[in-house]
């Protein structure tokens, strides 16, 4: 039995409706709709290994703010999205914060690390 599965293509500002065609045991057999090679490669990752970069916001430790904004240097697989919103719930920045600094190297174990898109200053 095939199955198909139509997703909008990100990579550019077309927005390319893909079809993606898998066989009996999940592997991709064909790919249609998409206007280059780009389209192709994005439809295949975003069906079999889905990965997003994260946004969020992480707790200062002895800061004027409470919090700075985040986010991965990198996408991170998706169904290890939660893993490291807990590893980040857990986590307290310590005061003072550049933009751009690693505040936690390689979080959950995604080879990823999260940096300050923000700064904060010693209270």
């Amino acid at each position: 039995m095939k199955r198909e599965q139509t997703i909008t293509c990100t990579v550019c500002p077309k927005g390319c409706r893909v079809t993606v065609s898998f066989d009996d045991a999940g592997n991709v057999t064909k790919i249609k709709g998409n206007a280059c090679s780009k389209g192709e490669k994005y439809a295949k990752a975003e069906l079999v290994n889905p990965k997003r970069v994260l946004t969020t916001t992480a707790r200062v430790k002895g800061g004027v703010k409470p919090l700075v904004s985040v986010k991965t240097d990198k996408p991170i697989p998706l169904k290890r999205m939660m893993d490291c919103m807990a590893e980040i719930a857990e986590f307290r920045a310590k005061a003072p914060i550049k933009c751009g600094d690693v505040l936690i190297e390689n979080i959950g174990k995604t080879k990823a690390n999260l940096v300050a898109t923000s700064e904060t200053k010693t209270a």
